[in-house]
């Protein structure tokens, strides 16, 4: 399996000055301006779905005007708008030097790049776009994929499966468990960073090498349904989300076509 190119939530709020951002809004708030603190904490507390009657809304509505130009005398002031172009700048540069490290992961260390055209697939569900997950920070979206167009070729293709399929024999995949003993206690706990392959028939399990990073192995199954969509005008049968009886035959049919040709 190839080494993959990861990036986590963490390094990006760090290297965009997201983090010290936050950090130092929070830092005048409780310095100078808690009484901001304060306005946000009891408008937090409001929630319009409890709301059951139209003096309730009233008392919403005014609740939510009442202080409004005073937080926003706060968060559009010279100061803060001073930090948060300097974040706007420092974020560009960082996005900037994030990509440029991605295609050169892609090249190899050792590859002249000059004499390589990029051909980069991206999964349809993968974008992070409007995803919640609870005490994580989500900086996915589209930013990157364009950014990568610009000096690269950018494919959106389906990546139906292909976190769940082993490419030695197509089959499903588990996550591995973990059973530790501790003072007569038993624990079972679930590896969700990698895969496993249990079939025996796999050329992985008989070699011994059925476990894999789960990030490696969804983006080169992500390469693979694209590349074959891209090739062959159709995609692996495990990975077409529309699949039916003659699926393998077809596959298999423009395979052998595709080869023919490209031996002659």
């Amino acid at each position: 399996m190839p080494k993959s190119f990861s990036v986590k939530g963490s390094d990006i709020d760090y290297g965009t000055g997201r983090r010290y951002l936050r950090e130092h809004t929070n830092r005048l708030k409780k310095k100078d301006d808690r009484r901001i603190l304060q306005l946000e904490a009891d408008l937090s507390r409001i929630n319009l779905s409890a709301v059951t009657s139209i003096e309730e809304l009233d008392e919403w509505e005014t609740n939510q005007f009442e202080h409004a130009n005073e937080i926003r005398q706060f968060y559009h002031s010279s100061h803060m708008a001073r930090k948060t172009r300097q974040y706007e700048l420092k974020r560009n540069k960082f996005v900037d030097r994030l990509c440029s490290g991605e295609r050169k992961s892609c090249f190899g260390e050792e590859a002249d790049q000059r004499q390589k055209r990029l051909l980069m697939f991206v999964g349809d569900r993968g974008l992070g776009i409007g995803s919640r997950v609870k005490g994580f920070q989500k900086y996915g979206g589209r930013w990157k994929p364009q950014k990568n167009s610009l000096y690269s070729s950018v494919l959106i293709t389906n990546e139906h499966n292909t976190s769940q399929t082993c490419l030695y024999c197509f089959r499903k995949i588990f996550h591995p468990l973990l059973i530790t003993e501790k003072e007569g206690e038993r624990k079972v706990k679930r590896r969700n960073g990698v895969f496993q392959c249990i079939n025996k028939e796999c050329p992985s399990v008989k070699t011994a090498r059925n476990t894999n990073s789960r990030d490696t192995l969804s983006s080169l199954a992500i390469g693979l349904a694209g590349l074959s969509r891209l090739l062959l005008g159709t995609t692996f049968p495990t990975f077409n989300p529309r699949r039916n009886v003659n699926d393998v035959e077809n596959f298999k049919k423009h395979a052998g076509n595709f080869l023919n040709k490209k031996s002659a």
